[in-house]
């Protein structure tokens, strides 16, 4: 409806526009209850999602041994030789990218035996390849106690026993000896990543009588979850801790099967 040339309608409609509230930004206030509710959730799911990838660590590590613990019973099996997985910490002389880090080489007995300090059997590498394991994940021989976390033969003439070595017989068994040792390299590319035997902790296979023991089981865990652990506890319970925290790999003695 018109009157005098202006049109009601249209008169309705511009003043229903004029009465409608603006648009405005976020205020300051606003902005500060926004970007303190991020930061707190950030503080609660941060420790979760750090927790979840350290578990994902040490998952992993337990998948790869168990792939290379397979790997070793069959070319103990196909080589009819005794063979192994041997683990050891990276050097930076060996490899400085993973220095620090654990690693794993299948190791076989070798077909020269020659010079072998008696009671010694020389062991050499498979394959040149090494497996590494996440950084902060390390693996323990079990010695009969909770507190066997470390353990490795330091060199030539130590008598602690406690190389982490798993072994197989020729007929896939598991083999628990002493007197494992490392064949001796002397060319000139010895100690350097992938010849470098001394990195296994081995006693050299003319030295003297070796007192390194293979072991049945194993135990994979992460070293900064334990040394934290052990710092802020005045009297740990390190059994509770391996048994809340800990993935242990026993080889049952008969049929070479994995045990979790």
């Amino acid at each position: 409806m018109k009157y005098d040339g202006i049109d009601s309608s249209s008169q309705r409609c511009d003043k229903a526009i004029a009465r409608r509230p603006g648009r405005h930004g976020f205020t300051l206030v606003e902005l500060l209850v926004v970007v303190a509710v991020v930061l707190i959730l950030a503080g609660i799911v941060a420790p979760s999602v750090k927790n979840m990838l350290r578990g994902n660590g040490q998952t992993q590590a337990v998948n790869v041994i168990r792939a290379y613990l397979v790997t070793a019973r069959s070319v103990a099996i196909s080589q009819h030789r005794q063979a192994g997985v041997v683990f050891f910490e990276e050097t930076a002389a060996s490899g400085a990218f993973h220095a620090g880090q654990t690693a794993m080489q299948i190791m076989i007995e070798s077909p020269d035996q020659t010079g072998a300090t008696t009671g010694n059997t020389i062991f050499t590498y498979y394959s040149k390849d090494r497996e590494y394991l996440p950084k902060g994940i390390q693996v323990s021989v079990l010695k009969g106690d909770a507190t066997a976390i470390t353990g490795t033969e330091t060199g030539s003439g130590s008598n602690t026993a406690k190389n982490r070595v798993i072994l197989f017989d020729a007929n896939g068994q598991l083999l628990l000896r002493n007197g494992i040792a490392r064949t001796s390299y002397t060319g000139t590319t010895d100690g350097v990543y992938p010849d470098a035997y001394t990195d296994w902790n081995l006693i050299a296979h003319n030295g003297t009588s070796s007192q390194a023991v293979s072991t049945p089981a194993v135990m994979i865990f992460n070293m900064t979850d334990f040394q934290a652990y052990i710092s802020n506890q005045s009297n740990p319970d390190l059994t509770a801790w391996i048994q809340q925290n800990a993935d242990i790999l026993v080889v049952n003695a008969y049929t070479g099967s994995l045990i979790q």
